[in-house]
């Protein structure tokens, strides 16, 4: 089936190769997870430059590394200010951490909120109020957008995105915001923004609360 599925996708795509193959899911298992990965394995490098993965946490990363001949060149993963998709599927500072050690590169594919449980960019959708106060002060003190803010916290959490967006405008600002040296952000900006992803319930502790106050 894995080889029919990337022969269909050669077909769709009008391509000999693909830049990257990837595995989009964890099995309900480790060993299925492994054995899937293990027949992705098969098409690098003929009909694939490289393989990736996707919603794998710390210890099942580890477990592909140590048992595959091909490394994952990348895992896309659930992670945004104030959500994410939960420590399971990768989603926590503990797998970011991983990523970066094991020379993985960690891709957000959910950089702005998407459609993970506490979207903090638009305060109409909910989710951790102290998220969005936190956000807004940093757009405040930046002259930032939300969207900016987002992005950068990730790319300086060493995190590659992927957004979308149907207006030019929007593409070229929230690029702006990630490479402008200008809108790095300081740590006392990033250790409050990191509350609201570390903190389980999203509400900072003391030392928190006492950064937030000199924002």
């Amino acid at each position: 089936r894995v080889r029919t599925t990337v022969n269909q996708t050669l077909s769709w795509l009008a391509v000999n190769k693909l830049d990257l193959l990837l595995l989009h899911n964890p099995c309900a298992s480790e060993k299925d997870t492994l054995l899937h990965y293990a027949l992705l394995e098969e098409e690098v490098p003929a009909r694939a430059r490289a393989l990736g993965v996707s919603n794998l946490n710390a210890s099942l990363l580890e477990a592909i590394l140590a048992a595959s001949r091909v490394r994952p060149a990348v895992n896309q993963v659930g992670l945004s200010v104030g959500g994410g998709i939960g420590p399971a599927l990768g989603g926590d500072p503990e797998t970011l951490r991983r990523c970066w050690e094991l020379n993985v590169t960690a891709v957000s594919y959910v950089p702005l909120g998407g459609s993970t449980k506490a979207p903090v960019l638009e305060g109409r959708h909910g989710g951790n109020e102290f998220a969005q106060r936190a956000v807004e002060a940093v757009v405040k003190q930046k002259n930032m957008t939300r969207a900016q803010v987002a992005l950068r916290w990730l790319e300086q959490h060493g995190s590659a995105v992927v957004f979308s967006t149907n207006s030019e405008w929007h593409m070229r600002e929230n690029m702006d915001g990630l490479t402008n040296p200008q809108y790095e952000l300081d740590p006392i900006q990033m250790r409050i923004l990191d509350a609201v992803w570390f903190q389980p319930r999203g509400y900072p502790d003391a030392e928190l609360r006492s950064c937030y106050k000199r924002m």
